[in-house]
This record gives C-alpha cells, structure tokens and sequence, in this order.
C-alpha cells in the first residue's frame, strides 16, 4: 500500500468512506485569541491568523526517513536494521550526555538550561516560559564556541546517516544526543524523531515529545509541526488538540506547507480553535496550488460539498485529478466515482475503470468491490462474472468482510469461479469472524445442510443466535423455528415466540403467522 508521508512529516489524510458532514458554515473570521498566548517576546511568540495563511514556499519540505535535516532532496530509503540489542547500552550512553549537562547546575549559564523553562508546556492550555528574556545566542563569546561543538557533534552524526549503503545510525544517535545536549536544535528534533519512530532507539513518545519541544522553543519548524502531531494524537503528551493548532500555527508561519494542511484541518473540523470552513479553505487553496497532493484532495472534497465555498464539481474534478495523478490513492478512488457518476466531468466508464484499478493496485479497497459490482452488473460495461469475482477475491483476500461474503456466495454458486462449497465456507467463515451478519447467518445454513462443513444442528444454530442478536431478521425468523422444533437446541416455545416476535416486528410475515400458530 503507497504510503503519503513519513511519520516525522504526516499530515493527516481523509478515507472515502468518512464524508464531510459537518453542518452549516461559520463564516466568523477567527484570530489566534483561540491558541495558547506566549509571554515570551522571541521569535516564537503566536502570530495573529491573517485571513488567509502565510505565504508557502513552492517547495515541498522532505527529510530523510530516518533522520537529518529538513532539505529539498528526495526521500532516501535505509536498510532496517534491528537495534534490539543495542537498545539498552545506547540509552544509557545518551542519558550520560544528557546528565553532563544537568550536572552542570548553576555554575554555567547554559543554553540548554535555558532551554529547559523556555520550552516547559505546562498542564494548562499555555505555553509559559522563564522570567529571562534572554533567548539561545549562538553568536556571543559565551555560546560561539559551545555552539561550534554542537555543531561538529550534530555534522558528525549527519555523516554517519549518510554513509553510502551503509549508515551507522546507532552512532549517529550518539553524536546527536551529544549535540542535544549542547541546544542543537536540529539535533534534539532528530534525536526526536529516532524516539518517535522507534528506530534504533527504543520507541518513546514522551522523550520525544520533550526534545521537540527543546527545539521548537529555538524555532525549529519541523519540530514545531512533529510537536503538534504529538500533541493532536496524545502520543507521549496529553491529547490537547490547542496545543497541536498552536504548534501548527508557529511551523505555519515559517512557511511550513505540511504545518499548513494540518491547521487548515484543525479548523475544518473545530478542533484546537473555532471551526471556520473559510479559513480551512484559504489554507487548502494556496497549498493546492503549491502542488501538495493532500491539500488538492481535501479543496476537491471542500468543492465537491460545498464547504467554506460554493459547491462546484467541475472544480472538485479538477483537484481529484491533480492529486490523483500525483499518485494519492483516495483522489484516484474519487475520481473513479466522479467519471463513473458523471460528477463534473463527462461520464466516462472506461475512465471510471482506470482510476479503481489504479486505486485498486495502491491498496483502496473500495475500488476492488466497486470495479465487481460494475463488472457484476454491467455497469457500462458488458457483465464479466470473472472478472467480478478476481476482484473480489482482491478486496477479500485484503480482509474486507463485505467482499469476503460476496465471494462466498460466488463459490457457493459457481458464479464466475468453479462451485466450491468447500470454499464458500472458508470465505462465509472469514466474513462471519468479523461479524458480519448476513455471514454469520449463512455460515449457520451451511452447518444446518452440511454445505462444504459437516452437518451440525448445534453448530448452526449457535451461528444463528450471533446473528440474530445483531438484528438480522432471517436469523431471528430461522432461530425461532429451531426452538419450535429443537433442531439444535432444546425445544422452547418462549424462546421461538421471543424471536418470531422480533422477526415480525421487521416486518417478516413468515414470523408473525408462526407466531400466531404458536399461541393458538
């Protein structure tokens, strides 16, 4: 399955099967009095919300997967490695590091210690920092040459990331808790990411939520945006959906696109600040035409419902293809809808088509039960059982229930696959372990008339009772024959009445004469 962004730059997606639903538009233009103020006078004081966010660089930041600065250069990918063994030793050698510093107390006036109050988030909805105004000042006589050793400690642990074919992160973890230790901002954001992904580090949300917050006091917008997805998901901080938008909005004013999305999310939704659809589309917008593919989904989702602008498909389309082709896999999903719906574009199947399979082969299950309903049906196209059923079979084998129960009954009728009865149960009984009821229902029947399973009366009717309870008539109506009969369980008329009646009630005559005949 394609994959949209690393961990330490996610920006949050939206599935096909969640539309927005979220009411009528606020029109309110709303200012950061909703975020976390600062007292602090530095660089990373909030900045008013304009009505329409910063400007973007057109540039899309990457980092490397692993670990190193932001840059412009495509992603790289590293061999995994599995640190298990050195996970013990290393920690405490990074610990060390941490504890020269600390140890240091109050007899060097340090960055770091600095650092420390600055950067503390307390348990309230605000950002407090020391009584010093004084900020990290890498140019006086007193930081210059601290700052040159950091410096030389976090290229050093850059040079072990980047060794041709075989990077030495273990040591390159070392040199940057070294650099931590010494305020290196991008060293506390790397050293940030390796805890936050578990990667030759053991996996610590709350250390790297205290290292991001180290350097995102020093402005450090990468580690300002990965704060704000720690803080949006709870992981190593309390969930406070205030403090993510702050953060956000901070990387945001730095020209960070990713930190852009997220915020334009948060206030889509009202989540962190006063939901505005009109501030969720400015932010949208001006990443779209930056030619972030997220951003471009999420307009054509705003377009194609009408949210914070009005409804407009063609443009909706549009934004669905640019995305799309960018190779995001709900736009291309979405898509496929739109040709195969005639929404904003000329209806088109053969379109339709190529964009579920494309979908389909980046792992949108969805696009495998649409592309064998339109083959099923003929849907514009001329019915292809086989086909239905190859596609089926993807979104099954894929564990999806509802395709599971499709192919079931595929096998069980021999329709576009050989007749397997043994099959059939094999594919009822994956739907029926996730609870489906129409499943668990058939899986019953099968064990009721030993189709591909052995006759077992008990069996069926306990598979009955599972679906029953969930609501599904034909297992209420058929439970309740078994214990007008004691086929399977012991004979009682209270228990047949009981579910003829529930039968009945949704409309099952079958069940409501039963019932009848079983109180004369």
């Amino acid at each position: 399955m394609k994959t949209e962004f690393n961990l330490m730059y996610s920006v949050r997606n939206n599935n096909p099967l969640y539309q927005f639903n979220l009411g009528e538009t606020n029109s309110t233009l709303i200012s950061t009095a909703n975020l976390p103020p600062s007292n602090d006078s530095s660089s990373h004081k909030a900045k008013k919300l304009p009505d329409q966010f910063p400007k973007i660089s057109n540039k899309q930041k990457t980092i490397d997967p692993d670990i190193g600065r932001s840059s412009y250069v495509p992603e790289k990918s590293f061999p995994n490695q599995n640190p298990s063994d050195t996970h013990t030793d290393l920690r405490k050698a990074i610990e060390n590091e941490w504890e020269k510093i600390l140890k240091l107390g109050t007899k060097q006036n340090t960055s770091s210690q600095n650092l420390q109050t600055n950067s503390h988030i307390s348990e309230s909805d605000e950002i407090v920092s020391s009584d010093s105004d004084a900020d990290v000042d890498v140019n006086t006589s007193g930081n210059s040459l601290r700052f040159e050793e950091a410096e030389k400690f976090y290229e050093l642990g850059l040079k072990y990331c980047e060794v041709e074919n075989n990077p030495n992160f273990i040591e390159a973890a070392k040199s940057f808790s070294k650099a931590a230790s010494l305020g290196h901002a991008y060293a506390q954001f790397s050293l940030g990411v390796m805890y936050e992904r578990g990667r030759y580090l053991q996996q610590d949300f709350a250390i790297a939520a205290e290292l991001y917050s180290k350097a995102a006091a020093q402005g450090c917008a990468e580690a300002q945006f990965n704060l704000g997805l720690l803080f949006e998901d709870g992981k190593g901080v309390e969930q406070n959906y205030k403090k993510a938008a702050y953060w956000y909005q901070e990387a945001c004013n730095q020209g960070e696109i990713n930190a852009q999305i997220n915020l334009a999310r948060l206030y889509l939704y009202g989540f962190g600040v006063q939901r505005n659809e009109a501030i969720a589309f400015a932010g949208f917008e001006e990443s779209a035409k930056l030619g972030h593919a997220i951003a471009q989904f999420s307009l054509a989702e705003l377009y194609e419902h009408g949210q914070g602008i009005d409804k407009n498909e063609v443009l909706a389309a549009k934004w669905y293809t640019d995305a799309a082709k960018q190779g995001h896999v709900i736009s291309q999903f979405k898509l496929g809808e739109m040709y195969e719906l005639g929404k904003g574009v000329q209806r088109d199947i053969g379109e339709a088509i190529f964009w579920y399979q494309t979908a389909s082969m980046n792992g949108v299950i969805n696009s495998s039960l649409r592309l064998a309903e339109i083959y099923t049906k003929g849907l514009g196209v001329k019915i292809d059982l086989s086909a239905a059923a190859t596609w089926l079979k993807d979104a099954a084998e894929a564990g999806n229930a509802k395709a599971q129960f499709e192919l079931s009954k595929a096998y069980d009728d021999g329709r576009g696959v050989d007749k397997s009865p043994k099959k059939a149960a094999h594919w009822c009984s994956k739907a029926a372990l996730q609870g489906d009821a129409a499943a668990l229902f058939n899986l019953g029947l099968m064990y009721a008339h030993g189709n591909g399973v052995d006759k077992n009366h008990a069996t069926a009717a306990n598979y009955y009772k599972l679906s029953a309870d969930k609501g599904y008539k034909n297992a209420q109506l058929t439970l309740g024959n078994a214990y007008a009969t004691g086929k399977g369980v012991q004979k009682d008329k209270v228990e047949a009445a009981k579910w003829y009646d529930k039968a009945a009630k949704q409309g099952v005559a079958e069940a409501a004469h039963k019932l009848g005949k079983l109180r004369i």
